[in-house]
């Protein structure tokens, strides 16, 4: 069905004006491009909070455009083509998709049952369901929505104007039918104010003009114009409200009657409780009050560009390589995650809106969506470790490596424990940090043979390291000087104090590769203490081929946590040993 417009009812006697009140409490979903009816960017959700990890990926036909979150669903706008997609917040399986046939600007938003949709030709009311068309209205230009208790909101071009005076509206539509209940003409030609909406209150505003409507029937309460003019300063952020104030790009309003009470040094991008966090360019995010006063800034990871959402009590900040968690009581960063589908080397972008609702957080980029979830309850990532060497000399340490996750890393406590050799089971060591990218650098010195455990928060299992530690050896050779044949070896080797070498069979074998065998060369008894022995062995020159090498092992020291986890290690002194 199409609802046609209708003509606007003649006004009656003036009813009293609707009471200014706060705006209602922020919830768990994102229903319009800048999330509720108060334009504040924030949502409150206490299960969706930091660490996070990857959830799922879906990629879009076409850029994305506005982001919705909530009843278990991510609805995402796109345009070139333009259409509109539906997914599952939990598992990112596709829905329904739903196109249209005019490009342009495409912006949606969820109320009454409807993804209400407005581009070139209109606006248009999908089933949230199945992405059916339920109803269109049709007009020209038709700006940015305002979802409000079952109602749609919007400024546009009046069918066939032409764009002078009197040719823009201010339209309120019955989002599950698509019912016009009425339109007020206004005198913006080309600057179309996104509406904020609180209780029975409309308003617009941008540098150049504000005004206040009666949502219930259209009327205008008040408006003002200013005397800066328009020229040079954006006006897309459009209004929001916070702390008693009707907030404008450098201007905080009297919502009762639109008289000005404070002076902003930014636009507000996004309100958290009594906190305005806007931006002075260059991508410095920054905390004020409604009144202005600046109470902390933060600067973004790398480059100008950022954006973010108000998420419970911090502000996720997006910039093009990193998200942070600040809390917007101190401008303190906690949580650190590094932006999906991007790495350090990618060119600068200015990066989409993330998004807050129905149990997720979605980052669009270019033509793909990025879903994180709270660690907990997103897919379990896989955990990746290994040693760079895991048989080491004593006294050397071992470096481990490893990734946690496939396609996202935040700077999450990585837990690390350790077995080592007559430990009697892991015990806990300091926490290590991932980097952004999930990547993660671990080193250590073990005595002994030595088991490294690792585990994180949303890990799919933990990851075992096993390093084996030899004996130190050190080696003085000399030949004889009758017959340089006669070889004299004096070797010195160091193991743990508690360690008992004294006494013990040290023996020079070389690996005869061709036969793929150990063959004794010559034995000796250490002698010494402390950790630190000697022996000196007597043996003939050898003929050895180029693979062929020659290598240490003192028996027995197998049995106390030393040795390289082979065959020789356990039969050492013995004639010949297999490989």
């Amino acid at each position: 069905p199409t609802a046609s417009p209708t003509p606007t009812p003649t006004p009656g006697p003036r009813r009293p004006a609707p009471p200014v009140v706060a705006p209602a409490a922020p919830t768990g979903s994102f229903l319009a491009p800048d999330g509720d009816a108060a334009r504040r960017r924030w949502t409150v959700d206490p299960g969706l909070a930091p660490p996070f990890a990857f959830a799922w990926k879906a990629t879009l036909p076409g850029r994305a455009g506005t982001v919705l979150a909530a009843d278990g669903r991510v609805y995402a706008s796109h345009v070139q083509p333009p259409g509109v997609a539906a997914f599952d917040a939990a598992t990112g399986r596709k829905l329904w998709t739903a196109g249209a046939a005019q490009t342009g600007s495409y912006e949606i938003a969820l109320a009454g049952g409807r993804v209400v949709v407005s581009d070139g030709a209109g606006v248009r009311g999908l089933d949230a369901g199945t992405g059916a068309v339920a109803w269109t209205f049709a007009t020209e230009l038709a700006g940015d929505l305002a979802a409000a208790d079952g109602d749609v909101i919007f400024s546009h071009r009046a069918a066939g104007g032409s764009g002078s005076s009197g040719s823009s509206q201010v339209t309120l539509l019955d989002a599950a039918s698509g019912r016009r209940r009425w339109s007020h003409a206004t005198d913006d030609t080309d600057r179309f104010s996104p509406p904020a909406v609180a209780g029975d209150r409309v308003y617009q505003g941008t540098v150049c003009r504000a005004r206040a409507l009666d949502r219930r029937d259209g009327t205008q309460l008040w408006s003002r114009e200013f005397e800066n003019g328009c020229a040079g300063v954006s006006t897309y952020t459009g209004p929001r409200l916070a702390g008693g104030r009707l907030l404008i790009p450098g201007m905080a309003l009297d919502p009762a009657d639109g008289h000005e009470l404070a002076v902003l040094p930014m636009a507000p991008r996004s309100v958290v409780g009594d906190v305005v966090v806007g931006d002075f360019g260059d991508g410095v995010a920054a905390g004020f009050d409604p009144d202005g006063r600046r109470l902390w800034s933060v600067e973004p990871i790398r480059t100008g560009y950022a954006s973010g959402i108000g998420l419970n009590g911090t502000f996720l900040l997006a910039d093009d390589v990193g998200l942070s968690a600040i809390d917007v009581a101190t401008g303190k960063a906690g949580w650190r995650g590094k932006r999906l589908g991007i790495d350090s080397n990618t060119t600068i972008y200015e990066p989409g809106l993330p998004v807050a609702g129905a149990g997720v957080v979605v980052i669009p980029h270019e033509r793909e969506l990025f879903t994180i979830a709270p660690a907990a309850r997103a897919p379990a990532a896989p955990l990746k470790a290994r040693a760079r060497q895991d048989v080491i000399s004593y006294g050397h340490r071992v470096v481990v490596t490893g990734r946690l996750g496939s396609e996202f890393g935040g700077v999450t406590p990585l837990s690390v424990a350790a077995d080592g050799w007559g430990r009697g089971g892991f015990r806990p060591r300091d926490a290590a940090p991932t980097e952004s990218d999930g990547t993660f650098r671990f080193s250590a010195r073990p005595a002994r043979f030595t088991r490294y455990r690792f585990d994180a928060v949303g890990a799919a299992a933990p990851k075992v390291v096993r390093v084996w530690v030899l004996p130190r050896f050190a080696e003085r050779i000399t030949r004889g000087r009758s017959d340089p044949n006669a070889i004299t070896s004096r070797v010195r080797v160091r193991v743990p104090r508690e360690v008992r070498a004294r006494g013990r069979l040290l023996a020079l074998y070389v690996w005869r590769a061709k036969a793929r065998r150990n063959v004794r060369v010559a034995t000796g008894r250490l002698h010494g203490r402390r950790g630190r022995f000697a022996a000196t062995l007597r043996f003939r020159a050898l003929r050895t081929g180029r693979r062929d090498y020659l290598l240490y092992c003192v028996a027995g020291l197998d049995r106390q946590g030393m040795g390289g986890g082979i065959r020789l290690d356990r039969r050492c002194g013995r004639p010949r040993v297999k490989g």
